[in-house]
């Protein structure tokens, strides 16, 4: 099954009609093996979509700046 959904995948790829893919159904634990276990494995193997990452996190693999640290406020009390 796995073979068949990255066959329609990589023909609509090929053809120039999709250039993102947005997976749903993890937390369905049927869904998620057939994603993880059977869908990315094989759309890595076919080379359609990337195998590595640029960064550490979300943010560098986008190529965007780091955050700077969160600032600590301190409420003073008056009596």
């Amino acid at each position: 099954m796995p073979e068949q959904l990255t066959d329609a995948i990589e023909e609509r790829v090929k053809s120039g009609v999709l250039d993102v893919l947005s997976m749903h159904g993890f937390g369905n634990p049927d869904q998620e093996d057939l994603q993880v276990n059977g869908l990315l494995p094989e759309l890595r193997r076919r080379q359609l979509i990337d195998t590595d990452c640029v960064g550490e996190d979300f943010r560098s693999n986008l190529e965007l700046p780091s955050l700077a640290p969160p600032t600590v406020i301190r409420a003073s009390r008056t009596a």
